[in-house]
């Protein structure tokens, strides 16, 4: 298949639902689709969990600092969902408006991670914004996005990291990493576990566009043991603009999704 047909069928994904309204998220994959002259989609997934809990009579809420108690039910969450596609809605006008990519929102109801895994092609990227909101903030009003643009989420203080593990399929997600950090001119950092602290030093991997002299700085980062909490607990403490990992490691995919604390590329 050629170059210029698989890019034409490649799609950015951005997962967001009614806790996860971080329309950063939304910009990244935006970027990434106008790079790649794709399709950017915005897929709104409506948590099922939090809509059959709220259906159980007499369900109440227990706020996490303060403690206090209050009614959980059906209309509150509607109102969040309302609010939250309503945001999405006129940040995905936006993009369009400005006429470099095309943009569209798309909803489905299931599990945050599952539904997604289920509605995505093997060729697609997909970015996962972070969780930034208990379930007892959702119903805060929606702020309108401002015409001058969405709001980004990396900066230079907090770096672009990438796992890789010595896998074919880690080796897309770092060629996606370098070519992220190099288009935006941010740090990266790659997690490697013990055995592979000999990757090579220019970390320019199969199928990047960007030569890693392209990218601020590279940091290769030993993790042992190469597991998803120690990996998880190693990039909070250096802090992380975006994490890019393959997304054939189930095990870490849910850890992610629930603890990483900035918008996550899968690849």
């Amino acid at each position: 298949m050629s170059t210029e047909t698989t890019e034409s069928r490649l799609r950015i994904i951005v997962a967001l639902n009614a806790c996860r309204r971080d329309l950063a998220a939304l910009q990244v994959g935006a970027n990434l689709a106008a790079r790649k002259g794709c399709e950017l989609q915005a897929l709104f997934v409506e948590e099922m969990n939090l809509i059959n809990v709220a259906e159980l009579p007499f369900t109440k809420e227990i706020a996490r600092i303060s403690g206090k108690e209050r009614e959980f039910d059906h209309s509150r969450i509607t109102r969040a969902h309302r609010a939250s596609l309503s945001q999405i809605q006129q940040a995905i006008d936006l993009l369009n408006e400005q006429g470099q990519l095309r943009a569209s929102l798309k909803i489905v109801r299931g599990h945050f991670v599952r539904a997604v895994l289920s509605f995505i092609a093997d060729i697609d990227v997909l970015v996962l914004s972070q969780r930034w909101e208990p379930p007892s903030a959702m119903c805060r009003p929606a702020k309108p996005v401002a015409r001058a643009g969405i709001p980004q989420t990396t900066t230079p203080e907090k770096p672009i990291w990438a796992i890789f593990d010595g896998s074919e399929q880690s080796q897309r997600a770092l060629s996606a990493a370098v070519d992220i950090a190099a288009a935006e001119n941010y740090p990266l950092y790659v997690a490697v576990p013990a055995q592979n602290e000999g990757l090579p030093r220019d970390l320019r991997p199969q199928g990047s566009e960007a030569p890693a002299s392209a990218v601020p700085s590279v940091r290769v980062v030993v993790v042992a043991p190469f597991d998803a909490k120690t990996l998880l607990r190693r990039i909070r403490q250096s802090g992380c603009g975006l994490l890019v990992v393959k997304r054939a490691d189930a095990e870490l995919l849910d850890e992610v999704a629930e603890a990483a604390e900035c918008p996550v590329v899968l690849v």
